[in-house]
């Protein structure tokens, strides 16, 4: 699930607790302070609130060409990966058949 809407993001997924809790989906959002602050929301607490309603998941960011895991949001980095094990296991598995199959 991709969410990009300019500081809205603790909204957006306010509206899909159930299909997140349910579903589990991995969620690729934008976050930074810049766009949160105009709302009165902390980017870092953003996402500890997401961590905390959902352990399953781990937040990631996009580094030397993979997903590594992040403890914090930071400024110069705009997208964050949510997503619990078993997802990563599951992309993981279709990334290598690609390989395989070229």
């Amino acid at each position: 699930m991709k969410v990009d809407v300019e500081g809205f993001e603790p909204d957006v997924l306010a509206g899909a607790v159930r299909t997140i809790t349910r579903h589990q989906p991995s969620l690729l959002l934008e976050i930074e302070d810049r766009h949160t602050g105009r709302y009165g929301r902390d980017a870092n607490r953003f996402a500890e609130e997401i961590l905390d309603k959902w352990p399953d998941y781990r937040m990631y960011i996009w580094s030397g060409g993979s997903w590594t895991p992040a403890d914090r949001v930071r400024a110069e980095i705009r997208n964050y990966l949510f997503a619990t094990q078993e997802a990563f296991r599951r992309a993981e598995g279709a990334v290598s058949q690609q390989h395989a199959d070229s």
